[in-house]
């Protein structure tokens, strides 16, 4: 199993009870991984959706203490594109 698979696996299983509190927890190591390498909110945002992750989740949604909003996108058949804008 190569780490992108391992990556996209361990974003869904099931905790139960405990599951979005771990994903959450999970995001946030990932957001803060990213920081550190001196990408910003927005490549945070572009690594998300490349990875296939769900980011409609709003405890996703509130990175740090800034407040974002999303902005969807129909095309290809109705196939949405979420993005992270700064709402400041």
């Amino acid at each position: 199993m190569n780490i992108r698979s391992f990556y996209w696996y361990s974003l869904r299983i099931v905790w139960f009870p405990f599951g979005w509190e771990i994903r959450n927890l999970y995001i946030e190591y990932l957001k803060n991984t990213l920081l550190e390498k001196g990408y910003n909110e927005w490549h945070f945002t572009d690594f998300l959706n490349k990875e296939g992750v769900d980011i409609m989740c709003n405890n996703i949604l509130n990175i740090k203490s800034k407040i974002y909003s999303i902005n969807s996108i129909s095309k290809n058949g109705g196939k949405k594109e979420y993005f992270l804008a700064p709402t400041h």
